[in-house]
């Protein structure tokens, strides 16, 4: 798999959330590499799965707040996908911690499809209301 390089395509304009993105990104890149690796490293995946999880969490309640505090009129909807994509994090980690790590390039694949579409879709969205708000 090969590393994701950030670039402006990302950037939804909202300094503290695209700083948080890129730190995604080299999370991605962590997993990503390991699946490269094939080197059956369970400690280090599960440290990055570990990682993953919490930022997620970190992550998306800072993007809520910020929908919350301009009124984003799709708050609802952008909880859903988060609520999602949390589901599939919280899974993994518990087979990480069970030393379990099926499919891990698919998973990666997953991982990192659907966090550079929510980025670049539905992230982007929220930007024109937090600038508004500003």
């Amino acid at each position: 798999m090969e590393k994701i390089n950030w670039n402006e395509s990302f950037a939804i304009g909202v300094d503290a959330v695209d700083e948080q993105h890129k730190y995604f990104v080299s999370l991605l890149n962590e997993l990503r590499q390991q699946v490269n690796q094939r080197d059956d490293n369970p400690a280090e995946l599960q440290r990055i799965i570990g990682e993953f999880k919490d930022y997620t969490v970190y992550h998306f309640n800072t993007e809520e707040q910020l929908m919350r505090d301009c009124e984003y009129p799709y708050l609802m909807e952008h909880q859903q996908e988060h609520s999602g994509f949390r589901q599939h994090v919280l899974a993994l980690h518990a087979r990480a911690e069970r030393g379990e790590f099926p499919l891990l390039k698919v998973i990666a694949t997953y991982m990192t499809n659907w966090l550079l579409e929510h980025i670049q879709v539905s992230d982007a969205r929220i930007a024109e209301y937090v600038n508004r708000s500003e």
